[in-house]
């Protein structure tokens, strides 16, 4: 069967070269027929012509290859050249400004696709900052049409700002079939896009990256360090872990905070003792505080903690306790005076001879659709930890009240509640206190 496919394809393109060769025949009648056929022929011919075109000097029939390639549905086939010119002959940046406001279906995804390129291709516009706004629009507009290979063409562009927006593309996309070309870009001339490619591979790369991603914890900038060094600790935890130790001791202290605020949850032998070392010499103020607040991590993981089953959750954004406020609640009493305080709707049941609640109020503030929480315990105590359910909106934002109300077994233990203040997407919680309740 595969060798019968192969036999028809030779074929075509034997049967395309013809009608090719045609075009340059004396007789209008001839040149026509076989522009004809080759537009009926369409995506089959896309790569054929395309090579033609690339080595025709005959103004004629130069004229004739583009109209063909004109009416064909943008595929990768027809590369780089053929958007560009595509919508450079229909309005230039205009057509993109339709392209990204079209809807992202079957029939327009071509359009989409060609004003990409064909945007990316007048890269040379692009290093002046005042252009900055309309790659961020191509960028979004790939990241929803799925273009990806629009975006790899772009990381060989001359000027590094679309190198760049390339990059993060494509760690948008979440194109992991595409890490190799990322890894890649570990070795490009500006330091922007090396973090933004080890920043990508923490995202969708897989540890046979990190040998690559290993080798710019020793960059000689000191954000694409950073970058690396959080791209390894996901790649490779163990090689990762073990580069955090070592970095206790960097000369740089904004390098030594960065390693020890990843050490809080790393499983690296030795980490604990290397943090209490690294404190006992650290002499910047911020380090100092970073490595203690590590230290107090990895003393209560020690503690062995178990995974604690949060038996029924109620969380939403409009509370009537407008001030942040975190509870424990052992009784039907306590809880029902709190739900009057909280909402004008029916509370719902709670066993309280096997539960307690733990609840929530984050205060006033702005998009978020309430708090979601999980649970660990050791012999001591249990630790409750939340995260807000936080969103982004154009233009103006959301005024809301977020909660949370938890409902855990019953227990005698100390309760510690802990919000994750961590405010960048991708990395790593950091866990700061914000209750405590004393055991029972």
């Amino acid at each position: 069967m595969k060798a019968l496919l192969l036999v028809l394809l030779l074929q075509d393109d034997a049967k395309i070269r013809e009608h090719i060769a045609a075009l340059s025949q004396d007789s209008v009648e001839a040149r026509d027929a076989a522009e004809a056929e080759l537009v009926r022929a369409g995506k089959k011919a896309a790569p054929l012509l395309e090579a033609a075109l690339k080595g025709e000097a005959d103004a004629e029939r130069k004229s004739r290859l583009e109209r063909i390639l004109a009416t064909i549905p943008f595929c990768e086939a027809l590369g780089f050249d053929a958007g560009r010119r595509f919508v450079g002959a229909s309005g230039g940046m205009a057509k993109l400004d339709i392209a990204l406001g079209a809807k992202l279906d079957a029939e327009s995804g071509p359009l989409v696709g060609r004003a990409i390129v064909a945007a990316f291709a007048w890269g040379e516009r692009y290093d002046d900052r005042a252009h900055q706004r309309e790659l961020f629009d191509v960028r979004e507009t790939a990241v929803r049409a799925k273009f990806p290979w629009a975006h790899l063409r772009m990381l060989e562009h001359e000027h590094y700002y679309p190198r760049l927006h390339a990059v993060l593309a494509l760690k948008e996309m979440g194109a992991k079939e595409h890490a190799d070309a990322v890894a890649r870009m570990l070795t490009d001339a500006q330091p922007y896009v090396r973090g933004g490619a080890a920043d990508a591979l923490a995202e969708f790369g897989a540890k046979e990256h990190a040998e690559a991603v290993a080798k710019r914890v020793d960059d000689a900038d000191r954000g694409v360090r950073m970058q690396a060094l959080r791209a390894l600790a996901r790649l490779d935890p163990k090689a990762g872990a073990a580069r955090l130790v070592a970095c206790l001791e960097d000369k740089d202290a904004r390098l030594r905070s960065e390693a020890a605020w990843m050490l809080d949850t790393a499983e690296a032998v030795g980490a604990l003792d290397a943090l209490r070392r690294a404190l006992g010499a650290e002499q910047d103020r911020g380090a100092h505080a970073v490595m203690a607040s590590s230290i107090r991590a990895l003393e209560r993981q020690k503690g062995a903690r178990r995974p604690l089953a949060i038996v029924a959750s109620w969380h939403g954004d409009k509370s009537g306790i407008d001030a942040a406020t975190h509870l424990r609640i052992g009784s039907a009493e306590e809880f029902a005076g709190l739900w009057k305080r909280h909402s004008e709707a029916k509370a719902p049941d709670v066993d309280f001879k096997d539960s307690m609640v733990i609840a929530i109020f984050q205060g006033k503030g702005w998009n978020s659709g309430g708090v979601s929480a999980e649970a660990q315990e050791d012999d001591a105590q249990i630790v409750v930890r939340y995260n807000d359910l936080s969103y982004q909106t154009m233009g103006g934002g959301n005024e809301v009240t977020a909660w949370g109300i938890f409902v855990l077994p019953r227990s005698t233990k100390a309760v510690i509640v802990e919000d994750n203040v961590q405010g960048l997407i991708g990395h790593p919680p950091v866990w700061k206190e914000r209750a405590r309740f004393g055991a029972k």
